[in-house]
């Protein structure tokens, strides 16, 4: 179990590390989910990262509701309603304070939230192929499109 939001994101740049792959938007989401489970949850968190065709990162904490959100809620209902013209459904609580989810959702090639017995699990998967570093080396970088 990761102590704070560095420990979490060295987590994941280690796991990837040894995966050969670049970490930069790994690290960004995962920094903002730990964050959201300090602040808002304020309750111990795990993260899980698993690697495969796809990234998969978890970050569970103790919080057993969500405010305006319901068990089985996905995000991508807000691509849909903003491609229909509607406002996005962003949940009361995140309204002001969506900026993390945001860049969750910007970076991430899908996410979610699950409800489970002991908290809630936020997770994020990347498509193992857009995290593969660049030719030129660089370090930091990202073959995201």
């Amino acid at each position: 179990m990761p102590a704070s939001v560095r420990s979490a994101r060295e987590l994941v740049r280690e796991t990837l590390r040894l995966h050969g792959l670049d970490s930069g938007v790994a690290q960004v989401i995962v920094s903002e989910l730990a964050a959201n489970a300090v602040r808002h949850a304020r309750t111990d968190f795990t993260v899980g990262v698993t690697v495969g065709d796809v990234v998969r990162i978890e970050v569970a904490d103790g919080e057993v509701t969500l405010e305006g959100l319901e068990p089985g809620w996905r995000p991508e209902r807000f691509g849909e309603e903003a491609e229909a013209g509607a406002e996005p459904g962003w949940p009361k609580r995140t309204r002001l304070e969506s900026f993390g989810l945001r860049l969750v959702d910007a970076f991430a090639d899908r996410w979610g939230v699950d409800l489970v017995p002991t908290g809630k699990r936020v997770w994020c998967e990347l498509d193992a192929g857009s995290l593969v570093p660049s030719r030129a080396g660089r370090s930091g970088e990202s073959a995201r499109r």
